[in-house]
Order: structure tokens, then C-alpha cells, then sequence
């Protein structure tokens, strides 16, 4: 497993029940495990291993770094309407793109990749035209879980 670089120490208490108010049924267990440890984190020379996943559009997912609880917040305002609402950024790579989880239904605890060069929703929100079919066609599944997903990640050569 990475091992990642800290950004703050462990959440308070309060965070941690404020985030369990987003998640209708319950932080997903092996993220709520991850927050309670590092609230926060970032390794920038990882990447999920292409090996183990299917192509995505816009190639190679490289570096993470994972949102403290109030920046999970933060992004769920800058991306309400553009990320589907049954997920949330928990996440993102090098180049923008978000790393969402599921918080509800049948994408529950599933980690998403969500690709910004395909925001047909943020694109239509300050209206540029666009394909409004396409809207939230840029998310792609990673992993079934939390924990799966981390055991994707590999350190770049």
C-alpha cells in the first residue's frame, strides 16, 4: 500500500459526524477507517496501476491527493450540478480530475473517476454549448470500494 503524506492530523469528532450527515447510509467503512487516520492526504508520485483497470479517457490516472474533511465540502460546492448527486469528491489527480465516492444507491462506497475534460454539465452551466446528452457521462467506476481502490495505487517508475 502507498504511503501517504500527511495534511493535517486526525479529524475532530465533529467533522467526522458532519460528513456522516452526507452519506444517507453511513460513511462507507474503509473511508471513514482512512479519514480517521489521515484527514488528508497525498502521495504525487502515484498513480492507479493500468494494469488493473480499464482504460478511462484521458489516459493514466497520476498522482492523488485526498481532500480534509472541510475541503470535501468545499468541493462539493464547486462541483454541485456537475458531479452527479449521488457522489461526492473525496480526491483528485495531477491534472484536475476528480476521485468521487458513491454516498448512496447503487454506486454506495464505489470509487468514481470523474474526468474534467468531459464536463458537459459545468460547460452548460456558464453556458457554453455542448452535447446536453452527454451530461454526466464522465464518470467512470474504479474500484468497488474504498479499500480496493487504494489497493491500486502504485508508486510511478
Amino acid at each position: 500500500m502507498i504511503e501517504f503524506h500527511e495534511l493535517s492530523g486526525p479529524p475532530s469528532a465533529q467533522d467526522i459526524e458532519r460528513l456522516n450527515q452526507v452519506f444517507p447510509e453511513g460513511i462507507p467503512r474503509e473511508f471513514r477507517l482512512f479519514i480517521e487516520e489521515h484527514d488528508g492526504a497525498y502521495e504525487p508520485e502515484c498513480l492507479v496501476d493500468p494494469m488493473r483497470i480499464q482504460k478511462i479517457p484521458g489516459g493514466d490516472l497520476y498522482g492523488l491527493q485526498l481532500y480534509t474533511i472541510p475541503e470535501i465540502f468545499e468541493a462539493r460546492e464547486i462541483y454541485e450540478g456537475r458531479v452527479s448527486p449521488d457522489l461526492v469528491p473525496v480526491g483528485f489527480d495531477s491534472f484536475g480530475n476528480q476521485f468521487c465516492l458513491g454516498r448512496m444507491g447503487l454506486r454506495y462506497g464505489k470509487v468514481i473517476f470523474w474526468d474534467h475534460e468531459d464536463d458537459v454539465a459545468g460547460c452548460l452551466s456558464i453556458g457554453i454549448p455542448t452535447d446536453a446528452d452527454r451530461i454526466h457521462k464522465n464518470e467512470y467506476p474504479i474500484a468497488d470500494s474504498f479499500e480496493v481502490f487504494l489497493d491500486l495505487l502504485i508508486l510511478a517508475e
